[in-house]
């Protein structure tokens, strides 16, 4: 039995303003539930961590998060999902609000 599924996206060469900003990662966050379909919970919590950022928004589906290494172009985005989620709808989200040049991701069933 399925319980949800879980996306995992690795989105390089990025541009770096996207990767710094922590009022563009929250609207990052914010805009990938919308996208998506799923239900934001609260706002979405936006900290730096070495040299990057971290952020994850609680869904009422589960949650979204993102961590950005901006000194390689790359972030890691993931988002769990106990409904429906559109993959590749996923990807062309990342792919077109970070500027990212590549994104490789897998779906997890849980």
């Amino acid at each position: 039995m399925t319980l949800g599924l879980h996306w995992l996206g690795e989105a390089r060469g990025c541009e770096p303003a996207a990767l710094v900003e922590p009022a563009r990662i929250a609207a990052f966050l914010e805009g990938l539930a919308v996208d998506l379909g799923l239900t934001l919970m609260d706002a979405p919590r936006v900290h730096a961590v070495k040299g990057g950022m971290a952020g994850v928004v609680l869904l009422g589906e589960s949650h979204a998060s993102i961590h950005t290494v901006p000194e390689r172009a790359v972030a890691l985005v993931d988002v769990f999902s106990c409904t429906t989620l559109d993959p590749l709808r996923a990807e062309a989200f990342v792919r077109r609000e970070l500027g990212a040049s590549d994104v490789r991701w897998r779906l997890v069933e849980r």
